[in-house]
């Protein structure tokens, strides 16, 4: 007879062992679910400014951006660095950086160099594409604007006066680089004797960006002021 009780009982207690099973199987996968999230996806390396005579002119009007990106030069350096993010007619986003004909990063001589633009921005690739995110965290939008109808007309010119080469990326990939020289500019990252990637934007391109004494490290974003002024007209 104790044993009849004890098989009733342990059918009884089966299924509601079941159930806590199923339960906290269910309560685990939740678990796993919520503290073990996929990374999310690496952007994609910017593209290059588009020809005239492949993809259409740049025209007033088109969407621009100036980022600021990190330049590290030594162990906890970061001389910084501004790049013109365009929005080219593909959806794409062309990129433009202003750098020495070496493309050597750093400090240079007080003389300077012939100075180049480069598509898309290697600076500004290898903060998207760094590994540990770091140098992709640091970067910062400044300003957002349009194109002037002269803005689009020197884009149009520095695109078509491109000189494009290939290289192999680090994960084999083939990466493709424009770069145009400006010969009636010397390249020097203090801006003393010459021109830096600030005074490039603000004195050859037009654009008004804020960076104390011309030094990217000290530029500041104008997104917030843009905000206040047009809460201001309303």
């Amino acid at each position: 007879m104790r044993a009849a009780r004890l098989l009733v009982t342990s059918r009884r207690l089966l299924p509601r062992a079941a159930s806590l099973a199923a339960a906290a199987a269910s309560a685990s996968a939740s678990a796993a679910i919520f503290c073990e999230p996929a990374p999310p996806p690496k952007p994609a390396a910017p593209a290059r400014l588009r020809r005239q005579s492949t993809l259409g002119s740049y025209v007033a009007g088109q969407a621009i951006e100036v980022l600021y990106v990190p330049q590290v030069v030594g162990p906890g350096v970061d001389v910084g660095h501004v790049v013109l993010v365009v929005e080219n007619l593909d959806g794409t986003h062309g990129t433009l950086g202003f750098y020495p004909s070496s493309l050597t990063l750093g400090l240079r001589s007080v003389a300077g160099e012939e100075a180049v633009v480069v598509t898309p921005d290697p600076l500004y690739a290898k903060a998207l594409t760094s590994r540990d995110g770091r140098l992709a965290a640091k970067v910062q939008p400044l300003y957002r604007g349009v194109l002037s109808a002269e803005q689009a007309a020197k884009l149009n010119a520095w695109s078509d006066a491109l000189v494009l080469t290939t290289r192999v990326g680090r994960t084999g990939e083939l990466r493709e680089r424009g770069t145009a020289t400006l010969s009636d500019l010397r390249y020097q990252p203090l801006g003393v004797s010459g021109t830096n990637c600030v005074t490039f934007l603000q004195q050859h391109f037009g654009l008004a960006i804020e960076c104390p004494a011309g030094l990217p490290r000290l530029c500041k974003s104008m997104l917030a002021e843009a905000g206040r002024e047009a809460d201001a007209a309303r």
